[in-house]
């Protein structure tokens, strides 16, 4: 889980600091539009939330709903560094919030270990919020090096776009800990 939390970070940040950039100058569009497309992101990201804990399916299949939500982001992330209609650009805002529902996931998952304890909750938290502070302070980092390395901050983005993707495996991996139980919840 840590790890998937890492490498979401990694993609996350360093889209964060470096597509605004990237939107401007390699899509040019218009410097409003990255501002539009993260902040309008909230927007799916909350009503994905709302819809996990609503609809029955997303909360019935956890490990599952964390793999597509990887996948999400990743297919969000790549699209981004391709568009460049500032409208579609908007629209792809609120898939990539909703493919932030790794989030509140992973999150939830610390709870629901088997065998787990309050107080090692606190420390499996701990460790996620580590998790996510280290890919933030990573992300970036890469982004910027293969940027210098190369002179492309498309191809740059490109290379850290599909970090999403590692809650694939990570999923299967919380499927076979968790077992067919969670199916029945």
């Amino acid at each position: 889980m840590r790890l998937g939390m890492c490498a979401v970070s990694v993609g996350g940040s360093a889209f964060e600091h470096f597509w605004p950039t990237h939107a401007e100058e390699g899509l040019l569009v218009s410097n409003n539009v990255p501002g539009a497309v993260f902040g309008l992101g909230l927007f799916g990201a909350g009503a994905a939330v709302y819809l996990f804990n609503v609809i029955p399916f997303f909360s019935r299949y956890r490990t599952l709903t964390l793999a597509l939500s990887g996948f999400s982001t990743a297919a969000v992330n790549g699209g981004l560094l391709f568009v460049t209609s500032p409208l579609f650009l908007i629209i792809l805002s609120v898939p990539r919030g909703v493919a932030n529902l790794y989030f509140p996931l992973l999150m939830i998952m610390v709870y629901q270990l088997p065998g787990i304890r309050p107080r090692e909750v606190a420390v499996g938290i701990a460790f996620m919020q580590t998790s996510i502070w280290l890919g933030n302070a990573i992300g970036p980092l890469i982004v910027g090096y293969v940027q210098d390395a190369t002179d492309d901050l498309r191809l740059a983005l490109l290379c850290i776009a599909f970090t999403g993707t590692l809650l694939m495996p990570i999923a299967l991996l919380l499927h076979g800990l968790r077992g067919p139980r969670e199916d029945l919840q």
